[in-house]
């Protein structure tokens, strides 16, 4: 499946999840990330922290798009949906969940991104490289760790 094919006719996008992608989220298990039964085994209080014997930090990006920059946003879609699924330069990201979040009327009105990194700087740098933000296309983004208690992998 294709970016475009995640675009209705009336331009908004078809919610994404792992059925739409052939069984597959845009953040692929990797060789080694499932331990115990599932990944992000359900310790320490309901929290999904363990993966693997190494501690992840969840993140989540919100990002706004600036005014105008619809039709640019629009022809970035391959990118972005490459960038969050292959994750260049950034091997320790996991990308859980990600899409536009829209406004009025269902137009496309800037980003969240749902992840795993080792760190807050990795995590920061993972925003940095998102085709988004290189190109200018957002008003303000930022990175919040999450403690993520319902409905986590696992």
């Amino acid at each position: 499946m294709t970016v475009p094919d995640l675009v209705r006719p009336d331009g908004r996008l078809r919610p994404v999840g792992a059925r739409t992608l052939g069984g597959k989220g845009l953040g692929e298990i990797r060789s080694g990330e499932i331990s115990g039964s599932g990944l992000g085994s359900l310790l320490h209080g309901g929290g999904c922290h363990l993966r693997h014997k190494e501690i992840q930090m969840y993140f989540v990006i919100f990002g706004s798009d600036k005014p105008g920059t619809g039709q640019q946003r629009r022809d970035t879609l391959d990118d972005v949906a490459s960038y969050l699924r292959d994750r260049p330069g950034h091997p320790d990201v996991t990308v859980h969940c990600a899409g536009p979040t829209l406004g009025d009327g269902g137009a496309i009105n800037g980003t969240l991104v749902l992840f795993e990194a080792p760190s807050l700087d990795a995590a920061q740098a993972f925003l940095a490289d998102n085709p988004l933000q290189k190109m200018g296309l957002l008003e303000e983004a930022s990175v919040r760790q999450l403690d993520w208690k319902t409905g986590c992998p696992g």
